[in-house]
């Protein structure tokens, strides 16, 4: 499956700015075990494949819409998810998804809305059994 091809961006009028999209696409979790996929704010921690939700420098958003997709399964494996967001010293829990039935593909998305100036956003991704390709994006104000 082709990276995002309809971004997070477009479901939700006013979260399409630029200045406030970061994404991480194909990353390959092996195995099973657990893959923490973080976008920064800024570009000096980006991960490979990664874009940085704020790299222009404006205020830092406190809202916005996530959006996490796995795909090419290696085996009947279930996936969770967990989202946190920080200011750089208060970490918020934004999402906690239980594990998916078995060898299923997932497209899971949702909303946030805090009190924080979000300085990044972590995805953490738990495979069991086995890995498969991770997407992330993450679209904010």
């Amino acid at each position: 499956m082709p990276a995002f091809v309809r971004s997070i961006r477009e479901s939700m009028p006013g979260y399409g700015s630029g200045s406030n999209f970061g994404s991480v696409i194909g990353t390959v979790q092996a195995g099973a075990g657990t893959n923490t996929i973080i976008i920064p704010a800024t570009g000096a921690t980006t991960p490979t494949g990664g874009t940085p939700f704020n790299a222009n420098g404006g205020p830092a958003p406190s809202r916005g819409r996530w959006r996490m997709r796995q795909t090419a399964l290696g085996g009947a494996t279930t996936t969770a998810l967990t989202i946190t967001v920080t200011d750089g010293s208060t970490v918020l829990n934004v999402a906690n998804i239980p594990a998916s039935p078995a060898s299923a593909l997932i497209d899971w998305s949702g909303s946030f809305n805090t009190d924080l100036g979000i300085t990044s956003i972590s995805f953490v991704v738990v495979d069991a059994t086995s890995g498969g390709t991770i997407d992330v994006e993450v679209s904010m104000t």
